[in-house]
């Protein structure tokens, strides 16, 4: 049972991923918001390949944002 529906929360969220194709009942899905949904993930994996990002090396917040800026800019270099 989702969380939602076990806290009483009625925000009346929408499914954003879709169902399996094979499914006899499909569920209607937002197909934008499935792609941003999918950049948005597949850049925290890229992200995650830096050893020392996905450890947390950095002492302090300001060195991990710079980290976190770094990677973004080497990976998204045009």
């Amino acid at each position: 049972m989702p969380c939602a529906s076990r806290c009483g929360d009625d925000r009346n969220g929408a499914a954003v991923i879709a169902g399996t194709s094979s499914r006899n009942v499909p569920i209607p899905h937002d197909v934008e918001r499935d792609g941003l949904r999918n950049v948005i993930e597949r850049t925290f994996c890229r992200i995650k390949d830096f050893r020392g990002i996905a450890t947390g090396y950095d002492k302090t917040d300001r060195n991990f944002l710079a980290a976190i800026c770094l990677v973004s800019a080497i990976t998204y270099r045009a």
